[in-house]
């Protein structure tokens, strides 16, 4: 009986271990795709305003 417990205990870590790196790792990528895009976007808004002087 000691065995089955081990082994439910050590799936129900292995499955929250993998949830939690389904959620994390698209949000890195999101936000990742997310600051580079603003980077982006300031500098080029920077660049106009440059131009406009």
């Amino acid at each position: 009986m000691a065995v089955i417990r081990k082994a439910q205990a050590s799936m129900e870590y292995l499955l929250v271990a993998g949830l939690i790196t389904l959620v994390i790792l698209p949000s890195i990528y999101i936000f990742y795709s997310y600051s580079h895009r603003s980077n982006e976007e300031i500098a080029r808004a920077w660049l106009t305003g440059l131009e406009h002087k």
